[in-house]
């Protein structure tokens, strides 16, 4: 996980430069467009490292011989990145919206070390 980091850091940089720049000159913003064209551009970037996150799917070859295309590379990487998002988001919501609601739960978590596995 830590080798993903800056290029989920250099990612979301770039697309809140982006959300930044549009949200100032028209109000507005599309942040799945945006982060599709980062992730375009990543899987297109000859500089990058082929053997990022990224960039790996990239280098994949199809049963019948060619290369993954580009389209298809972010695709699937972004799939991941939701797929990520919804198998930790949702169930840490699900937990944390009862723990908190439950006056006392949430201050045993941090004190009492067996509380949360049992």
């Amino acid at each position: 996980m830590a080798a993903v980091v800056p290029v989920i850091e250099l990612i979301a940089d770039g697309l809140l430069d982006t959300v930044r720049a549009e949200l100032d000159a028209a109000g507005e913003n599309d942040l799945f467009s945006g982060f599709a064209h980062t992730l375009m551009e990543l899987v297109n970037d000859p500089m990058a490292s082929t053997d990022s996150f990224v960039r790996a799917p990239a280098r994949h070859r199809l049963p019948d011989g060619p290369l993954l295309d580009p389209k298809t590379v972010v695709g699937a990487v972004f799939f991941v990145f939701v797929a990520g998002h919804a198998t930790t988001g949702r169930p840490l919501s699900t937990v944390l919206r009862p723990a908190l609601a439950e006056p006392g739960v949430w201050p045993r978590t941090a004190r009492d070390e067996g509380f949360a596995g049992a």
